[in-house]
């Protein structure tokens, strides 16, 4: 009886199977269906090509892994699963030889730490980290950086911790990422960003709140010349024109900047002032300024009036006695951002503006 079912399932056309595939879990498909025939195994190669193991049981991925870990490319661990990692950790290159995307979500800095120590991914190429918990100490981005020469985009999303970062090995370069997302505490790391990180495309920082702005150590290092996408996030911390301008001529090559920043500088809304500083091969501007004035705002009504009208949208509040103003560009091309609840409430009726 079973076999007359297995048989009448397996003459199904691949369209078909592909639409029954589309309502169940991978780990059910491969651990339900893998190695009935050559046919069924093809076209689960094919459909099946992102697991995310954090439902599996034991049984289930001891099979799974058995038969498919070769295949896998791109692959979820939870740090909740301490079960999984303790099977996993020493074995990681031989259970999955071709795994090219690494997900990481959850851990705590010590148990990221630990498990970089211990893993060995020579083909991983991207390497996502979300909602990072507690740090443990502060080599844990050099670590990272130095773990895999062919490890090219690191991504930390912004649920994680902000990080220090300590090179302690001032004599190697990776050379090989070409892009950082990344939470940094404070603005002084980001000279050692440029240095040791000569090859960047894109790069993304949010910075935590510093008690002030200093890019005076950007002087001396040299311009991250393949740098295409750039940006800064900073509303806890205010910044001047000539700080930014600090960061921009760095990036000669620079087509995208995005910032999200608070000022008492209006020049950081003025078109013509921004366009004076940025490099030449810039090809798109997103910004989203909180400005602060205490009492004449004519300063700033002559800077948006530099801007088209419909290439700027702008509103004012006061939170307590300190009076605000919000400027961003229209579209304001970004898929999210955190920003403090008080100044969130404010600024609702203005979010329909944004593309």
């Amino acid at each position: 009886m079973n076999m007359n079912r297995c048989s009448a399932f397996e003459i199904l056309p691949d369209e078909i199977l592909l639409n029954v595939y589309e309502y169940l879990h991978h780990i059910d498909i491969v651990y339900s269906f893998f190695n009935l025939n050559t046919r069924l195994n093809r076209i689960i190669n094919e459909f099946c090509d992102n697991f995310n193991f954090n439902t599996a049981t034991h049984k289930q991925f001891n099979y799974i892994l058995s038969n498919i870990g070769s295949n896998i490319r791109s692959m979820v661990i939870n740090g909740n699963w301490l079960s999984f990692l303790a099977k996993s950790d020493a074995n990681l290159s031989l259970i999955f030889p071709n795994l090219q995307i690494l997900t990481l979500e959850y851990f705590t800095g010590e148990q990221l730490c630990t498990y970089f120590e211990n893993v060995q991914t020579p083909k991983l190429v991207k390497l996502n980290i979300k909602c990072l918990l507690e740090q443990r100490q502060d080599e844990i981005l050099e670590q990272i950086l130095s773990r895999n020469q062919q490890l090219k985009f690191i991504r930390f999303d912004q649920g994680s911790i902000f990080l220090p970062l300590r090179i302690t090995n001032t004599t190697l370069f990776y050379e090989n990422i070409q892009e950082l997302i990344v939470n940094l505490i404070d603005l002084e790391m980001l000279a050692d960003l440029f240095t040791f990180l000569p090859n960047l495309r894109r790069l993304h920082i949010n910075i935590g709140q510093s008690p002030f702005v200093s890019t005076g150590n950007l002087a001396n290092v040299s311009p991250l010349v393949h740098l295409k996408d750039f940006k800064l996030c900073s509303i806890g911390m205010s910044w001047a024109f000539e700080e930014i301008t600090d960061i921009l001529c760095k990036m000669p090559s620079l087509q995208k900047l995005t910032l999200l920043l608070s000022t008492t500088d209006h020049r950081l809304v003025n078109k013509k002032n921004l366009s004076v500083i940025l490099p030449s091969s810039t090809i798109q501007i997103n910004f989203f300024i909180l400005y602060y004035f205490s009492e004449s705002s004519s300063d700033l009504d002559a800077s948006l009036d530099t801007w088209p009208l419909r290439q700027i949208s702008s509103t004012r509040f006061t939170i307590g006695s300190d009076r605000y103003a919000l400027a961003h560009t229209v579209p304001f091309n970004i898929n999210s951002m955190i920003l403090p609840s008080i100044i969130a409430e404010n600024i609702l009726p203005v979010w329909k503006y944004m593309g």
